[in-house]
This record gives structure tokens, C-alpha cells and sequence, in this order.
């Protein structure tokens, strides 16, 4: 889920949220040695938390965005 809400009272009738929903899995094995130096690219400071055998990296394929605005519009977007 994300928003844009800023703890204000005009956030009830102007804030926008969207869930974004799908399926994940853990990324293991081959598939893992490529796409994790990709992760990396963008977040290389969590190279220490990416590289742990504790933490998993986890590939979510989208499968559909629901987006609330205006307190009531919503709007379904199939990926």
C-alpha cells in the first residue's frame, strides 16, 4: 500500500492510495546471482542486509493496482 496522506485534516477528501497486489516468491539459485547485483544498483547501501542468509530477496509479479481517491473513487487497474 501506498498513500500520500500528510496527517491533514484535508487528507480524508484529497488524500490517494494504491494497493498493489500480486504474487511473490523468494529468488534463489541462479536466477539469484542475477538479479541481486540489479537490486543492488539501486540500494547499495543494503548490500550487508541483501547479502545475509536471514533475509530472502523476494520477486513480486503485479498483478493488479487499486487505486482510492477523493475519500470514494476507485479505480481498478489489471496488470
Amino acid at each position: 500500500f501506498i498513500d500520500d496522506r500528510g496527517n491533514r485534516d484535508a487528507d480524508l477528501r484529497h488524500a490517494t492510495g494504491i494497493t498493489v497486489m500480486g504474487r511473490a516468491a523468494e529468488v534463489t539459485g541462479p536466477r539469484r546471482d542475477v538479479m541481486l547485483p540489479r537490486y543492488l544498483e539501486r540500494h547499495g547501501r543494503l548490500a550487508d542486509f541483501a547479502g545475509d542468509a536471514a533475509n530472502a530477496l523476494v520477486l513480486v509479479t503485479i498483478t493488479r493496482y487499486v487505486m482510492v481517491s477523493e475519500f470514494s473513487r476507485v479505480e481498478v487497474y489489471e496488470a
